[in-house]
């Protein structure tokens, strides 16, 4: 998965929305731009952090299985439930 690439495409999506907006609203094309540019630099760090939020989460979730942590609590929960 490559993050940059996911978020030049949320930050491109966010820039023309915006635009497009501002064009409907009547606002001066100068001022789409500048919004519009504003918008797409904020969602462009909004996405990369969001990503790398998601990525750090299933690596945790991997590694955190791999060494048997998980497995022995789900083991020691369905033995309490057993008896």
């Amino acid at each position: 998965m490559n993050m940059k690439r996911i978020a030049i495409t949320v930050s491109a999506l966010t820039f023309f929305a915006m635009a497009l907006v501002g064009m409907v609203m009547g606002q001066d094309p100068f001022v789409c731009a500048i919004r519009a540019l504003i918008g797409a630099v904020v969602s462009y760090l909004a996405a990369r952090f969001a990503v790398q939020l998601a990525v750090d989460v299933m690596i945790k979730a991997v590694v955190s299985g791999s060494d048997g942590t998980a497995e022995e609590a789900v083991t020691e929960e369905t033995r309490g439930t057993e008896e």
